[in-house]
């Protein structure tokens, strides 16, 4: 079953499980391997992407709940400070990250854990 929605600016159609986590689906079917596997529990932030602009994590979202909807990974992250971020991340080839919601101010590790979760 195909699902359609914004990935990074651009529309975009997967063929895949709507069932599957929207992780997996922008990894291995989208091809973009910057949003991490963490915990699979939606607890550590590793996983975590945008949707419509609020933090939330991939890996316990279903690809069905974006259908129609605007996600941005790490490589849909635009500017000069995104573009450093992103090139030195390649270059140490730093673990997992945590993207906070567009605008945020948190800096806590904890911070990333409160922010909403996709609805399903």
């Amino acid at each position: 079953m195909s699902t359609s929605f914004t990935l990074n600016g651009k529309s975009t159609t997967l063929d895949a499980d709507p069932n599957m986590p929207l992780l997996w689906a922008v990894r291995e079917v989208a091809g973009l391997p910057g949003t991490k596997f963490g915990c699979g529990m939606a607890l550590c932030g590793a996983c975590t992407v945008h949707l419509d602009g609020k933090a939330i994590r991939s890996c316990v979202t279903p690809l069905s709940s974006v259908a129609g909807r605007k996600v941005t990974t790490i490589e849909g992250l635009a500017g000069s400070p995104a573009k450093a971020v992103q090139a030195a991340w390649v270059k140490l080839q730093v673990p997992p990250m945590r993207l906070l919601p567009i605008g945020s101010n948190h800096v806590r590790d904890g911070a990333a854990r409160n922010e909403s979760h996709a609805q399903r």
